[in-house]
């Protein structure tokens, strides 16, 4: 008897035991639908006669790369929940089988009581445990098909998530191929690199000293601003997060007035406001670095490019693609993405943000809508 009260509890305890659903793997699939539709949207607009184009492309990619960032994030809680249910329905596989092979036991033991002189309470008592335990079983064994019909309907979303993964890469493809060619055409500046900019270029050992001695030089005559008024919040120059508490990046030295922001490698980086390039190229220890002038005197460095696709002189409007993060090439990275497991998240890449005002840094982050 004792031996059936265990097994009673046992199979109480399995009830209790059944991982709970986090997320809804439905729902995750259709953020990237929507998000996929918008970006759609977003390549129609800026191939039907936008009035800025290259704001336009950059939109669209952009759209693109939300959306893929939502279906690889569907796709990963997918395979992550897969994973929880397949534990969960084999060690309810294996409990079960105990319980089936004690209740088999059990089952002996009854019909032998029957024979025994003082059997029939005995008999009696293991019939009663006998009904508790199968009822039990019979339960654990529907909640066992449960979570294999939970398994297979995850599987099949799972497919449709990297179908939604393909289509978004093949629109990224053709935004980002759009977007190349209308760089391609652009009218570049004459002057693109004075003689002042040169020797910068040659001289300049950090990126304190780069800013510093950039500030005086003259603005152009086509001042990026006409006003001390810069709108506000500036436009966040690329699809990212903040780095969480876990993972916060430590500031260049001597700059703590920046920020980081985190991007998927190869991630497209636009301008936040109308503003003039006036430093592109490469520091140890930054990457690619691109200084816009937003007025005179007002700087804006974003360090951490893997590519920069403007020059020097160049007048960016707000939301125009500047160049993108470093990291993996982007289309191999979407592509490793499309078959992700639960643990093959890539890692993503740092943006560095400053503001200088006069050559020294200020608070950049207030400029900035950071609620993300």
């Amino acid at each position: 008897m004792i031996r059936a009260l265990g097994l009673a509890s046992l199979c109480v305890a399995l009830l209790v035991a059944t991982p709970a659903r986090s997320e809804d793997p439905a729902r995750m699939g259709q953020e990237a639908a929507q998000a996929m539709i918008r970006a759609a949207e977003a390549l129609h607009r800026a191939r039907t006669g936008a009035q800025n184009r290259l704001a336009a492309y950059a939109t669209a990619v952009q759209a693109y790369e939300r959306a893929l960032t939502a279906a690889r994030a569907g796709l990963r809680g997918i395979a992550e929940r897969e994973v929880a249910l397949t534990a969960a329905a084999q060690t309810k596989s294996e409990e079960l089988a105990r319980v089936l092979s004690a209740l088999q036991i059990l089952e002996r033991d009854r019909i032998a009581g029957l024979l025994h002189p003082g059997g029939t309470l005995a008999a009696a008592r293991a019939g009663h445990l006998l009904t508790a335990i199968t009822a039990h079983f019979d339960a654990e064994l529907v909640a066992l098909q449960r979570l294999r019909s939970e398994i297979d309907a995850l599987r099949a979303e799972a497919e449709a998530v990297r179908d939604t993964l393909r289509q978004g890469l093949a629109g990224l493809n053709g935004a980002r191929a759009l977007l190349a060619q209308a760089l391609s055409t652009r009218t570049r500046p004459t002057d693109a690199l004075p003689k002042a900019l040169a020797r910068l270029k040659a001289d300049a050992a950090s990126l304190d000293a780069l800013a510093k001695r950039l500030a005086p030089l003259s603005a152009p005559a086509e001042s990026p601003e006409r006003s001390d008024d810069i709108a506000r919040p500036l436009t966040i120059p690329l699809t990212a997060r903040r780095p969480a508490a876990a993972e916060r990046l430590a500031l260049p030295l001597g700059h703590r007035h920046g920020f980081y922001l985190l991007g998927r490698p190869g991630a497209l980086v636009v301008a936040p406001a109308r503003a003039t390039l006036r430093y592109s190229g490469r520091l140890r220890d930054h990457g690619g670095v691109a200084i816009l002038e937003l007025r005179a005197g007002l700087l804006l460095v974003l360090a951490g490019l893997g590519r920069i696709d403007r020059v020097e002189g160049e007048i960016l409007q707000r939301g125009e693609p500047l160049g993108s993060l470093g990291g993996l090439p982007a289309g191999d990275e979407e592509l490793l993405m499309v078959e992700i497991g639960p643990a093959q998240a890539l890692p993503d890449q740092p943006l560095y943000i400053e503001l200088r005002r006069d050559g020294e840094p200020v608070p950049a982050a207030p400029w900035f809508a950071l609620d993300r």
